[in-house]
């Protein structure tokens, strides 16, 4: 059980694109630290996450739909498998291109000035 929790929390963290301080940079040892519940590994782990709590809901969200499926290896690998998965990569990809316009567009919204946002006059009339 506690190999799993480990599992998972390694994963995750990979997901979240963490990288332990410098005065942590041994992995087996940091790994070892996080699994026994090092303070300081906790402590710096959660100071990270905190100041970037945002970015990484975004990412975290993401993360849930672009993560690599792994297909056991007692499935054969050919066919129907395969076409699977390259649709599936291609639905990946559009996702992507997808999040990239969004963020570009909030991002001109953003910038823009609202003096130069056109306002819809109220000309209409109820008959």
């Amino acid at each position: 059980m506690p190999d799993q929790t480990a599992k998972r929390m390694f994963t995750l963290q990979g997901m979240l694109k963490y990288k332990p301080p410098g005065n942590m940079s041994d992995p087996s040892s940091f790994r070892q630290d996080l699994v026994t519940g090092s303070k300081p590994v906790i402590h710096s782990i959660l100071h990270w996450l905190l100041q970037r709590i945002t970015e990484l809901k975004k990412r975290a969200y993401l993360a849930r739909f672009l993560v690599k499926l792994e297909v056991p290896a007692e499935f054969p690998q050919g066919g129907v498998i395969t076409d699977t998965d390259h649709q599936l990569f291609q639905a990946k990809q559009k996702l992507q291109r997808s999040q990239q316009q969004l963020k570009d567009l909030r991002q001109a919204a953003a910038d823009s000035k609202p003096e130069s946002v056109p306002r819809v006059s109220k000309t209409f009339r109820m008959m």
